[in-house]
């Protein structure tokens, strides 16, 4: 076992190819994968205009905080920028991992970096201004100080999470009850209690100031996304999620192995016992109340990104154990080579089918005929009292704040009577899937309200991989697997109109 300064140095050597990987997704895919990540970035940058942003449910407020920072930079560079940040605190909640498997004293300790970062979801947030990334920077935190036996601010760090995602309060439960019976917060149960109540805090001072910013007390309620279904009605009306039958996006294709045989050895050895519970909690909490609309809606998957530092040590542990269960089998002067080869193959089919996830994200390739019409508008321009679309990314690139942009979502009549009521001066960015999708309505229908057609564009965009890549042995596999389809082709159609 890489132990010392030998282990930190392979450790910072695989945190430092994970940064590089970051910054050349930044790079090649400059757009927003979803919706979510652009809607982010927006509500970070103006927050500080639109004080109730802060507290909003869906913006999380301690990631909308923290991203308002890098979001003030000048328009040019702040969305860039932000996801620069994005990419440094994923690097933060690999070493973290690695921090944590030295403590945990699992064997080659340094491998939980490329077993955190090669995770289908971590890989594609990583460059995103999305907040799971930062829930798992701080999951991994609270952790690494709850194993060092620093319980208090351990469940301080823990209580944060309830700030980024609503899947941080069922780890708050899980924390307070781990902290209430262990014996190294107190001697007494009072005393336990009390340290396992700092988990309350942020919660308290969230609901203190959104009732300060909206004068709304029940704001938290309110505002929480409507519930589509109860629970009931989710099991028994078929719209309960299943989160194992994407199993392939959150642990890999091919690391989905290891991690189940480390989720038997450690329940068998009765160790890791905080990150097997963190990862049943997530996948509890999802199976019991995702089909009710309580998280909103999200791609399911991203949401084991939380606790991606758990599932890297345990992968890791299972890797151990399938590596000293295989060894004796293997003729002695084949091991060395053996044990070299296997991990680069593993790791190397894991970076394959992480890269085609991001590649055949469709909506991420809207950045470049987004970008045309946002250079068109730059060298014709005209005044803009308001700026409406419908993708997200349209924001960050015409740089408008995002509350002119109140449109309601699915309810056609009332976008329509926004539309045609919205003053002269006012320029729409609207394409032909989120439009009709999520607003009821097409460019040309809007047109007849009363605007003008600037431009209208009908693209077809493909994604960053050559098409003989399909060809490679095993890559068709994958795709198979993972349920992708980089090489189908993005077929779309943009307007930009105006009302004089």
């Amino acid at each position: 076992m890489a132990t010392g300064k030998s282990g930190g140095r392979a450790a910072l050597g695989w945190c430092i190819a994970g940064i590089a990987a970051g910054v050349a997704l930044v790079c090649a895919y400059p757009g927003a994968y979803i919706q979510d990540p652009a809607l982010h970035f927006l509500r970070a940058r103006w927050m500080w205009s639109h004080t109730w942003m802060l507290v909003d449910v869906w913006d999380r407020p301690f990631f909308t905080l923290l991203y308002s920072l890098p979001a003030a930079l000048p328009a040019g560079s702040a969305y860039v920028v932000a996801k620069l940040c994005t990419v440094a605190v994923t690097a933060a909640a690999a070493w973290l991992t690695w921090q944590l498997a030295s403590g945990y004293q699992l064997g080659r300790p340094a491998l939980a970096v490329p077993l955190f970062w090669l995770q289908p979801c971590v890989f594609l947030l990583c460059s995103e201004t999305t907040p799971e990334p930062l829930f798992a920077m701080l999951f991994a935190l609270a952790l690494l100080l709850y194993q060092r036996g620093r319980l208090a601010p351990s469940a301080i760090v823990a209580s944060l999470l309830i700030l980024v995602r609503p899947e941080g309060i069922a780890l708050a439960v899980l924390w307070a009850w781990c902290t209430v019976r262990d014996a190294r917060a107190g001697e007494t149960l009072g005393k336990r209690m009390a340290v396992a109540s700092a988990l309350l805090i942020p919660l308290v001072v969230w609901w203190y100031l959104s009732a300060q910013i909206t004068t709304d007390w029940l704001f938290i309620v309110h505002n929480w996304p409507a519930l589509s279904a109860s629970v009931r009605e989710a099991f028994f009306g078929g719209k309960a999620e299943k989160p194992l039958r994407q199993w392939a996006e959150i642990f890999g294709v091919v690391l989905v192995v290891p991690f189940v045989a480390g989720a038997v050895t450690s329940l068998w050895n009765r160790r890791l016992g905080m990150p097997l519970a963190a990862v049943a909690t997530v996948l509890v909490v999802h199976i019991a109340f995702g089909g009710t609309g309580v998280f909103g809606w999200a791609p399911v998957p991203i949401a084991f990104v939380c606790v991606a530092p758990a599932i890297a040590l345990i992968t890791l542990d299972g890797w151990n154990a399938l590596s000293s269960g295989v060894s004796p089998w293997i003729p002695a002067g084949a091991r060395r080579v053996v044990g070299w080869a296997v991990p680069v193959a593993v790791l190397v089919v894991s970076l394959a089918g992480d890269i085609l996830v991001v590649d055949a994200q469709q909506p991420g390739r809207d950045w470049r005929p987004v970008a045309a019409l946002g250079e068109w508008f730059a060298a014709h321009p005209r005044p803009v009292t308001r700026m409406v679309w419908s993708e997200a990314y349209a924001g960050v690139q015409f740089r408008h704040d995002p509350d002119e942009s109140a449109l309601t979502y699915a309810d056609p009549a009332k976008v329509t009577a926004f539309l045609a009521g919205a003053p002269h001066g006012t320029l729409v960015a609207w394409d032909a899937d989120i439009g009709p999708s999520w607003y009821g309505l097409t460019g040309d229908q809007i047109e007849h309200l009363g605007y003008i057609a600037l431009q209208q564009r009908a693209t077809t965009e493909r994604g960053l991989l050559p098409s003989w890549v399909a060809s490679v042995p095993g890559v068709g596999r994958l795709q198979v697997l993972m349920k992708l389809d980089p090489s189908a082709p993005r077929a779309q159609e943009f307007w930009l109109l105006y009302r004089q």
